[in-house]
């Protein structure tokens, strides 16, 4: 099913709104750990499994912005739209 330029703009925002907060909890995980933590055990289970989820959100804006692509190819007033979304994925 081809999706239309609202439905992938709305994806965007809704991968893009789930990985700011992946990202804020990852940050306030990094500033919880001890100071002299050892780095080579790693951040610990809450973190890795924050970061195996910023990595399947940062996929699913990649596909998003190739979907984005194909669609602001046929209409140029989306392309700012487009290279914003791929900004951030960049």
């Amino acid at each position: 099913m081809s999706q239309t330029w609202s439905d992938v703009r709305r994806s965007a925002r809704k991968v893009e709104g789930q990985l700011d907060t992946k990202l804020n909890q990852y940050l306030k995980a990094a500033g919880e750990l001890q100071p002299h933590a050892d780095v080579e055990g790693g951040a610990g289970p809450m973190a890795a499994g924050l970061e195996r989820d910023i990595e399947r959100l940062l996929s699913q804006l990649g596909e998003t912005t190739d979907e984005m692509c194909k669609l602001a190819a046929s209409v140029p007033d989306r392309l700012e739209t487009y290279q914003r979304y791929q900004g951030v994925f960049h």
